[in-house]
């Protein structure tokens, strides 16, 4: 029978490195008040309307987590920006559950989600800022310590044609390592082949891309009780 208590120093002891990451960007005392306060403005802009999202297979977890505990997503619905007692929330619904995600900025909050029936805990971080090009973005850096793994979420907000972005880590670079083999392995070289014969490498390296990489466009309304109903509105 397993320690309790050892298991819990070790979870704990987990969750403080892996939050140490330096592709986590921890915060220091140093880090521009903007990024440790809530810019209340740009937030409230975001709580006013839920944004929509059309048919989809993409999912809070990370597809490589999804796949290895086939835990696999219905597809995101929808996101609700709102405030419960004063704190920033994000309601993520993803087929017929909804999560509730504490927004962090410039910490990370945790949480315990149940998605399917598995119980993972979070550490949730938000963050305004730009991205390469200047564009507004609000990035989200959601940490599952328990598994070495992270959704990191981009929402381009400030334009007629919101999108969200999606990517993980670890990310398609494994994936780009695995479909590379077909050209190493004795017997994947046969499977390669029946694969190449349906698509070109190019196809592969796209779809990998796509699936590991999720580009979703929004709508903004009031949330539909049905996922038909959603597609309609778009």
């Amino acid at each position: 029978r397993p320690d309790r208590r050892a298991v819990r120093e070790l979870r704990e002891a987990e969750g403080g490195f892996f939050r140490g990451r330096t592709w986590t960007h921890p915060q220091s005392e140093d880090t521009p008040l903007r990024d440790r306060a809530l810019p209340r403005e740009l937030f409230d802009r975001l709580a006013s309307e839920p944004f929509l999202c059309g048919r989809n297979n993409v999912g809070l977890l990370p597809l490589f987590t999804s796949l290895m505990q086939n835990n696999l997503s219905p597809g995101l619905r929808s996101l609700t920006f709102c405030r419960e007692e004063g704190e920033p929330v994000l309601l993520l619904t993803e087929g017929e559950e909804t999560y509730r995600l504490p927004l962090g900025f410039g910490e990370y909050k945790e949480a315990t989600l149940s998605v399917r029936g598995e119980q993972y805990l979070v550490a949730v971080r938000a963050e305004f800022t730009d991205d390469t090009d200047a564009e507004p973005i609000l990035k989200l850096d959601v940490l599952f310590p328990e598994m070495a793994a992270a959704r990191r979420i981009r929402l381009y907000y400030d334009t007629d044609k919101p999108t969200l972005v999606l990517t993980e880590q670890p990310g398609r670079q494994m994936m780009d390592a695995l479909v590379g083999l077909f050209d190493i392995m004795p017997r994947a070289k046969l499977l390669g082949g029946i694969v190449r014969s349906q698509l070109e490498r190019e196809g592969i390296a796209h779809r990998v891309r796509t699936a590991y990489e999720p580009h979703l466009r929004l709508g903004r309304g009031t949330v539909p009780t049905e996922p038909e109903e959603q597609e309609k509105q778009r």
